[in-house]
């Protein structure tokens, strides 16, 4: 299983036990091999910040890591949709 996240202001997030946020092609999986853009959101960074935590609380914790179930896959498909509407 391909490991995947989402860039938005200049920053990747994804779900690996709980989402993580850092600094935009610095996971700990190295360079993305694949990048594809999904187009522009207009959600404000605060909102989408709250939407990620509500996210953690609800699907997305530290113990709801599912290697297929409920894996970073998961969480970019939901991030994506969230973001572009």
């Amino acid at each position: 299983i391909w490991h995947t996240g989402i860039v938005v202001y200049g920053k990747e997030y994804f779900f690996e036990g709980g989402i993580t946020c850092v600094p935009s092609a610095t996971t700990r999986f190295g360079k993305p091999l694949r990048v594809l853009f999904l187009g522009v959101t207009e959600i404000p960074q605060s909102v989408f910040e709250q939407w990620t935590m509500e996210a953690e609380n609800q699907r997305y914790g530290p113990t709801a890591y599912h290697i297929t179930k409920n894996n970073c896959n998961h969480f970019t498909m939901e991030a994506s949709k969230f973001l572009t509407g």
